[in-house]
């Protein structure tokens, strides 16, 4: 993949490069990585310099250096496509003097975002010893579940999976709700613009009665009342969801809350979405949306 350079609030991230050989060197031999990783038979610079070499040139394997921004190189950040593995694998590696302050969860944020926005890899992975648990803490922080654990060169390894594509349509329904939000915030109804095609389709069906909207027809009426002041402090969110992914269409089965002052009234509602979806190049779009509500409770 294209190894771009990235930048965080406290960080640049960039492409490995036979310069770095005396921090890999020190790297590659602190206990941890010695521990968790391997030996990887590193005494000097010239070892360095060749264990670099070796995987800049190879088209499988990416390395980020991370560094503070005075240029300081803390650690690594990496994406392998190992031959037994289906998917790449990210990992991490810092050293022991800049561990504990969140420098390794924003470097790995930040490619895992630069690999969801750039590429169309549909699975990361991550592996780490059973026994690392703080590699295991960040690794869950990112999001990555649990998905098995197996065996390589006579070692243990579990291993954690993170579904890109379901992440995306979580973002995207996300954004959805949140686009009507008017608690502290203006309702940013323009984003249903983003999130759904033109020809969406949204369909109420709350006691047998369905409605019929198209997009446009669908926000006005609700714009106009969370910005005349009858509707005020109103949030929509997910509670539960199930989510069936199938190449390019999707649907998902969406359990929500939403909350407000009515009329100088406060009231909560439950209800049911139902939103199908459709992958345009490597973009997830709303289709169709059914939403049935339960019964308002207003206090």
């Amino acid at each position: 993949m294209n190894n771009q350079h990235q930048k965080t609030n406290r960080l640049i991230l960039r492409p490995l490069q036979t310069d770095d050989s005396r921090f890999i060197q020190e790297l590659v031999n602190t206990k941890g990585w010695l521990t968790f990783i391997g030996e990887r038979n590193v005494r000097n610079n010239t070892d360095a310099i060749n264990y670099i070499e070796k995987i800049i040139s190879n088209d499988k394997v990416t390395y980020w250096v991370v560094e503070l921004l005075d240029n300081t190189k803390i650690g690594v950040i990496t994406l392998i496509k190992r031959e037994h593995l289906p998917f790449h694998d990210i990992g991490f590696a810092f050293s022991p003097t800049y561990q504990g302050s969140g420098y390794a969860y924003e470097a790995s944020k930040a490619i895992l975002e630069y690999v969801i926005n750039t590429t169309d890899y549909q699975t990361i992975l991550a592996a780490t010893n059973p026994r690392n648990t703080s590699s295991i803490k960040l690794i869950e922080k990112l999001g990555l579940t649990y998905y098995k654990t197996e065996i390589q060169n006579d070692q243990e390894s579990n291993l954690y999976k993170l579904d890109l594509e379901k992440l995306k349509i979580d973002r995207l329904v996300k954004k959805f709700f949140s686009s009507f939000t008017n608690k502290n915030s203006k309702p940013q109804l323009h984003i249903l613009h983003q999130t759904c095609l033109d020809q969406v389709t949204i369909v109420k069906n709350t006691n047998g009665q369905c409605e019929t909207y198209d997009l446009q027809n669908f926000i006005t009426p609700r714009e106009e009342l969370l910005t005349n002041g009858m509707l005020q402090d109103f949030e929509e969110y997910e509670l539960e969801e199930k989510t069936t992914i199938t190449r390019h269409i999707a649907q998902r089965v969406s359990h929500y809350q939403k909350n407000g002052n009515l009329n100088g009234r406060k009231f909560s509602e439950k209800g049911s979405k139902m939103f199908q979806l459709v992958k345009t190049n490597t973009e997830w779009k709303i289709t169709n949306v059914i939403w049935d509500d339960e019964p308002l409770t207003i206090s």
